[in-house]
C-alpha cells in the first residue's frame, strides 16, 4: 500500500515538473522518486518510464522553439532529479551499512545471487563493494536484483484449482477481474469507451494527440504506468497475490473518475444528465455496499463474478485469500465452540498457532501461568 502511494506521488511530482521545470519542482521530483524507490524495489521501473515520458514531453511542447533548449529544460532537469534521488537513497542506506564489514556484504551478494543466473550482476556488485563510498548503493541494488530475480524465476502457484510450477500469464488478468468490485469495473469500462469514442475523429490525429498529451501529462503518465507495470506483472512469474499489482489501482481510480465525470458532463449537455446521474449514483452505492458487506474480511474479498469470497478457494490461494490475518479470530471461534474437539491447522502467516491453541493455565488473578510449579 505504501508503495502504491509513493509511486503515485512520484508521478504527480513528475507532472508538476513538466508543467513548470523549475529548480524547486525538480528537487521535489527527486525526493518523490527516492521515496518510491525506498518504499518498494520494483519502483525502479519509474526511472526508464519517466525518461520516456520526458522525451515525449519534449516532442509535444512547442516552447522553447529550439529542441536543444527543450531537452536541456526537461530531460536535463529529469536527469538531475534522478541523480539527486540516488543521492537521497544513498543517505538513507548509509547508516545501515556504515559499520558492515565488506566481507559480510560480499557474502550477502554471493549467497543471494549465486546460481540465480545473475552472476555478471553479482560480479559487478562485488566490484562496487570494494569502494566503501558505494556500499549503500550496493545494498539497494542487491534488493532490486533479488526482486527481479524472483519475478523471472517465479514459484509454485495455485490457479483455477490447479498447481503450477511457474505462474500462468492469465493469473493477474483474472485476479484483477474477480478481486475488483464489479461496480468499479463497470465505471472503468464506461469511462474507457467514452474516451475512445471522443478520440475517434480522423482529422489531424497526430496534432490532436500531441496537444492532448501536452495538456494532460498526468493522465498520460498514469496510463502508461498502468500498462507498463501490469505488463511486467503478467509476463513475470511471481504470481503470489493481488498485492503485487496494487500500485496500478490508484492511477486507475484517478483515470476512471476523470473519464466518468467527463462522460456525465457530456450526457448532461445532451439532455441525459438525470439518467446518467442515477446510473452513476447506483454504481457508487453498489461499490460502497460491497465494501461494507466485505467487513471484516477485506483481504479475502472476491466479487460477484465468481460468487463471492466463499468460492475463492476454487480459483486462488496465497495472499489473495489469506495472509495469516485471522489466527486470533480462529482461536476465538474455536474457544466459543467447545463441541470442536480436534482441529488441523495449515497456517500461512507470521503468528505461532501453538501459542494460541496450547493448553494454558491462569492463576486466580487471571494472569498466565508461565512456571509449571505455580499454583492455579
Amino acid at each position: 500500500l505504501g508503495a502504491s502511494v509513493f509511486m503515485f506521488l512520484a508521478i504527480v511530482a513528475f507532472a508538476r515538473f513538466t508543467g513548470l521545470p523549475s529548480k524547486a519542482n525538480m528537487l521535489l521530483l527527486s525526493v518523490a522518486i527516492a521515496g518510491a524507490e525506498l518504499a518498494k524495489f520494483s519502483a525502479i521501473i519509474l526511472y526508464p518510464l519517466l525518461a520516456v515520458m520526458t522525451l515525449l514531453v519534449v516532442w509535444v511542447n512547442p516552447r522553447p522553439l529550439n529542441i536543444w533548449e527543450r531537452l536541456k529544460n526537461y530531460f536535463g532537469g529529469y536527469f538531475l532529479a534522478s541523480a539527486l534521488s540516488i543521492l537521497w537513497i544513498w543517505i538513507y542506506y548509509f547508516p545501515q551499512v556504515r559499520n558492515m564489514p565488506a566481507d559480510v556484504q560480499d557474502r550477502l551478494i554471493t549467497g543471494s545471487l549465486a546460481g540465480s543466473g545473475q552472476s555478471s550482476l553479482a560480479w559487478a556488485l562485488l566490484g562496487m563493494n570494494n569502494l566503501p563510498v558505494l556500499k549503500p548503493l550496493v545494498q539497494f541494488l542487491l534488493g532490486v536484483a533479488l526482486v527481479f530475480g524472483r519475478i523471472s524465476s517465479g514459484n509454485t502457484t495455485y490457479f483455477n484449482g490447479q498447481v503450477y510450477s511457474t505462474g500462468p500469464q492469465m493469473y493477474f488478468p483474472e485476479l484483477f477481474l474477480v478481486k475488483t468490485q464489479v461496480a468499479f469495473l463497470v465505471m472503468m469500462i464506461v469511462g474507457a469507451v467514452f474516451i475512445m469514442w471522443q478520440a475517434r475523429t480522423p482529422k489531424r490525429r497526430v496534432q490532436r494527440l500531441a496537444t492532448h498529451i501536452r495538456k494532460h501529462v498526468l493522465e498520460w503518465t498514469l496510463g502508461v504506468f498502468i500498462v507498463f507495470y501490469f505488463t511486467i506483472s503478467v509476463t513475470g512469474k511471481l504470481d503470489l497475490g493481488i498485492r503485487h499489482i496494487l500500485p496500478i489501482y490508484t492511477p486507475l481510480f484517478v483515470l476512471t473518475a476523470i473519464a466518468v465525470v467527463k462522460c456525465w458532463i457530456y450526457l448532461n449537455r445532451h439532455g441525459k444528465g438525470v439518467i446518467a446521474g442515477i446510473g452513476f449514483a447506483a454504481l457508487l452505492l453498489w461499490y460502497g455496499a460491497s465494501t461494507v458487506l466485505a467487513y471484516p474480511s477485506y483481504l479475502s474479498y472476491f466479487n460477484e463474478i465468481i460468487g463471492g469470497s466463499n468460492n475463492a478457494d476454487k480459483y486462488f490461494a496465497d495472499s489473495s485469500v489469506d495472509w495469516g490475518q485471522d489466527l486470533l479470530r480462529f482461536k476465538t471461534y474455536v474457544y466459543n465452540h467447545p463441541e470442536i474437539k480436534h482441529i488441523a491447522v495449515d497456517y500461512f502467516g507470521g503468528g505461532e498457532p501453538a501459542y494460541y491453541f496450547c493448553a494454558r493455565r491462569y492463576d486466580q488473578s487471571g494472569q498466565l501461568v508461565t512456571d509449571r510449579k505455580s499454583d492455579v
